[in-house]
């Protein structure tokens, strides 16, 4: 029987096989018994345990016993914080997952990060972290989870809003032309130089990006979309927008859950008109593992 059996008996009911490995890495590992399903009165009673406990210490000097209950609670918060998110992340797990195979320094940084969240927004986020690395470890870069550890909550919603322009479900990417008049985004010039600073995108604040393509698939969240194509037929070149996502940009955009902006039909086709792009509305019939969609067109919005 593991340690963490021994230890916390009801455990094995709470969770199930699927998460075994992850628990066992994290109790071997970093020593780090979760308990799952607690209620604020146990909360408040193992606070109480453990103020009790450090003022019965008769070894222990006044001050460190001053300092020791004054953390008390801080000890506490951190607990319940990573057991939050790792209870969460479970919930994410999939059945052939290899938690076994996660870096032992990329376990403990996520667990060291963990400690500090504490918005339950968030912890979806730091929990879906977990979990994508779990079902394919080597997937999340220890810069994203230091990024993460320090980019405000304020930018971070401005990025979601980035990431809400994404066209491509497999391999984000998005189009963020901040000049355009049907946009109506809560984030500027500003805001974007600072993401880049970030390194969770590149800004080309003059100049927008390009991608040499003849076509580009523009991707709605209800199966819709549309295909720009230049007007001109030798062009080859069509412009994306003045924004790419980084690596670290491309994985935390893919794990965020965003609807694509009420105004993006209106965005899209004045995008196309100013970028001499003929545009046609399509319906997409089938996503495949390696990205590859096949669609039918419906109708052409744009032709000249």
């Amino acid at each position: 029987m593991s340690p963490l059996n021994d230890v916390v008996p009801p455990l094995a009911s709470k969770t199930t096989d699927i998460a075994a490995e992850l628990l066992s890495k994290l109790n071997c590992g970093l020593g780090f018994l979760p308990e799952f399903g607690s209620r604020r009165q146990d909360e408040e009673e193992a606070i109480r345990y453990l103020i009790e406990e450090i003022k019965e210490e008769t070894d222990t000097p006044p001050l460190l016993k001053a300092a020791r209950i004054s953390n008390a609670r801080k000890i506490l918060k951190a607990y319940l914080n990573q057991n939050a998110i790792i209870e969460l992340a479970i919930e994410q797990l999939s059945k052939s997952n290899h938690a076994e195979l996660v870096d032992d320094d990329w376990l403990s940084r996520f667990m060291d990060a963990a400690q500090h969240v504490s918005s339950k927004e968030v912890q979806l986020i730091w929990a879906a972290l977990l979990a994508r690395e779990c079902n394919s470890p080597g997937t999340i870069p220890k810069t994203l989870l230091h990024t993460l550890s320090f980019i405000p909550p304020s930018l971070a919603k401005k990025f979601e809003e980035i990431c809400s322009c994404n066209i491509n479900p497999h391999n984000p990417e998005v189009i963020i032309d901040y000049k355009n008049p049907q946009a109506r985004f809560h984030f500027g010039f500003d805001d974007l130089k600072e993401l880049e600073r970030h390194g969770l995108i590149f800004f080309g604040d003059a100049f927008p990006f390009s991608e040499r393509t003849a076509k580009l698939l523009i991707c709605k969240d209800n199966n819709d979309g549309y295909v720009a194509e230049p007007l001109k037929a030798a062009e080859k070149n069509i412009n994306i927008g003045y924004v790419l996502l980084t690596e670290d940009g491309k994985q935390l955009c893919s794990i965020l859950s965003i609807r694509t902006p009420d105004f993006f039909d209106a965005y899209i086709q004045e995008f196309a008109k100013h970028n001499d792009l003929k545009l046609t509305e399509i319906r997409i019939k089938h996503m495949q593992d390696d990205g590859h969609i096949t669609y039918e067109k419906i109708n052409p919005v744009r032709e000249e």
